[in-house]
């Protein structure tokens, strides 16, 4: 949070809505992934942009559409949170401020009703 006001220039004109969501963001990736780096940070926000601007879009899958990129970055998360759990298992470093292990097996479950579409972790 500190970071993110630590950027505002004086006089600069600020959009809240782009603010709260990348607080969201870096909340969210920070406490579920265990993630602090502002490169992982930025790269999670640009995916999750994507995803949420093709969702919003019309649904056809070809490349260069809104919405094959909104799934192509859907992928890309699953992939990240599914390779982030497997490193914490073969670890076993879970801490008490991340809850990924809990949900480590709710993600599993989701790919396997989606036939292993969220990546190669297996």
């Amino acid at each position: 949070m500190l970071q993110t006001l630590s950027n505002f220039k004086d006089g600069e004109v600020v959009l809240l809505q782009d603010i709260c969501r990348k607080v969201a963001i870096h909340l969210m990736v920070n406490q579920l992934l265990g993630v602090s780096s502002q490169s992982e940070v930025n790269e999670m926000s640009q995916f999750f942009s994507d995803f949420v601007d093709g969702c919003l879009s019309v649904p056809i899958n070809l490349p260069g559409f809104t919405y094959h990129k909104a799934m192509k970055a859907r992928k890309e998360i699953i992939c990240k949170i599914n390779k982030t759990i497997e490193k914490r298992l073969q670890n076993k470093a879970a801490s008490d401020e991340s809850i990924l292990l809990p949900v480590s097996s709710h993600f599993r479950l989701v790919e396997d009703i989606e036939g292993g579409s969220g990546g190669s972790y297996k």
